[in-house]
């Protein structure tokens, strides 16, 4: 829907997250440097992400800069599957 030709759109993401390149990629060390509010929400479902990213996030920020969330029978569509939790999330912030 969003690519006039989604085979390269997907191929060329594919061949990026693929390579050698992206197992060493991180942004770990560049959290500390983020001034503003950080909400990070995982969905115990999700196939692409688990709750140790959390814990990255949690540990490179002040506890008053970020909030996180783990939500039950969540995928990784979790602004899909639960839109009022979102909204309520950033207005926590």
């Amino acid at each position: 829907r969003q690519h006039d030709n989604v085979g390269t759109a997907f191929g060329s993401w594919l061949d990026i997250w693929l390579s050698s390149d992206m197992e060493k990629w991180s942004i770990s060390d560049l959290l500390g440097d983020i001034k503003c509010p950080v909400g990070v929400i995982q969905g115990t479902d999700d196939a692409f992400g688990t709750e140790a990213q959390l814990d990255v996030v949690t540990a490179a920020l002040p506890p008053t800069q970020v909030r996180t969330r783990m939500v039950s029978n969540a995928s990784h569509d979790i602004h899909k599957e639960h839109p009022a939790l979102i909204v309520d999330m950033w207005q926590d912030l």
